[in-house]
Parts: C-alpha cells; structure tokens; sequence
C-alpha cells in the first residue's frame, strides 16, 4: 500500500511540475560545479600538496632566531671589600741601591737619608680595598641565531617525503574516479529519463491507436 502511494505521489508531482530541458553537456557541467563529492576530492589534493610541501622542507637548514631585552631596576655592580697586602721587599731594594752609590760618592748624608727611608718602610704594607665596579648596564639586548641542517637521519626524510609525493597521486586519482563516476551517473540519468520519455511516448501512443476505431 506504502508503495502505491509512493508512486502515485511520485506520477503526481511529475505532472505537476515544471519541465525544463538540458543538454547532456549542460547537465554534465552543472553536476560538475555542484557535485560535493568533487569538492571534497579537490579539498583533498590541496592538502596532499600542502603535506608533501611540508615534507620537502625537512631537506633545507632550518634557523630559528631569537630577540631577549631585558632592564634592570639598577646596573648590576661588582662590590669588593677588604684589605690586601702588599710586600715592600722591591722599594727596600731600591732605597738600599740608592744608599750604596751614595756611600760610594762619598756623600753621607743622602746616603743617611736613604737607610732612614729602608728603616721607616715595613716589609709589608696593607691596603684598603673598598671598589664597586659595573659589570652590566640597566638595559641588556641579547639576541641568538640557530641554524639546524640534518646531515643524515637513517632514510627518515626521504621516506616520508616519498609518502608525501604518493598521497597527492592518490589524492589526484582519487579525483579522476569521483570526476568519472560523476560523469557516469549523469550520463545514467540522462538516458534513462530520455528512455522513460519516449515509453511514454510510447505508452499514450498505443492507448490513442487502441482506442481509436
């Protein structure tokens, strides 16, 4: 019963619709614009190619640079506190050379002077050491440059490139069936409905001629 009422719904709304005729090839080319399957397939290719341009940069040296700034609230100092110690051994050396060739000019009283000086001047002598150096300013730039060239990576690169380059003919062959068997169901439907007219054709031909006395 379902299926009477189907087909008469169906007889229905053919004679009541709105005939419009096509050409083959403008039905072909309105199934081509609109079929989703065929953008589906394109989509495809586009991101086979994509996959396969990803691929292929694992081949070229890959660099990465990198820009820090930095600023302190102070430059960064350096403090030393303390106190050194100097050994005099050298000056007291020098003042008794002094000394010597003084006695040996014969003048006494620079010589005198001289052993006074080697007598006043400890052996060592201890120095202050209180310094605050800079050893970085307040504001600080610091920038890097990476460079990374695989040099051999065990057939890792090629194979997956070769991957890459196989998807996009499958993605593309893929493209080409779909594409046919858009064709093919087009050309299916055009003939079969230009086969249904003219049995109908047909069909109100042999009711007129039966019923024509």
């Amino acid at each position: 019963m379902n299926v009477k009422i189907f087909l008469l719904g169906l007889i229905a709304s053919s004679l009541l619709a709105e005939t419009k005729t096509v050409s083959l090839s403008e039905a072909l080319e309105i199934a081509l614009q609109n079929n989703r399957n065929l953008k589906i397939s394109k989509t495809a290719i586009d991101i086979a190619n994509a996959m396969y341009n990803q691929a292929m940069s694992a081949h070229y040296p890959k660099f990465d640079a990198s820009v820090v700034a930095n600023r302190l609230d102070e430059s960064a100092t350096f403090e030393m506190r303390g106190i050194t110690e100097v050994s005099n051994s050298g000056t007291k050396a020098t003042y008794q050379a002094l000394a010597n060739a003084a006695t040996a000019d014969g003048d006494a009283v620079t010589a005198a002077t001289y052993n006074g000086l080697i007598a006043a001047t400890p052996d060592v002598s201890s120095l202050p050491i209180n310094t605050d150096v800079e050893i970085m300013g307040r504001d600080t730039v610091m920038s890097s440059l990476n460079m990374v060239l695989p040099l051999y990576t065990g057939g890792k690169i090629s194979a997956i490139t070769r991957q890459a380059q196989l998807g996009t003919h499958i993605s593309k062959e893929a493209h080409r069936r779909t594409q046919n068997q858009v064709v093919y169901d087009v050309k299916k439907y055009y003939y079969g409905a230009l086969l249904a007219k003219n049995l109908r054709q047909t069909a109100y031909d042999t009711l007129e001629n039966a019923f024509t006395f």
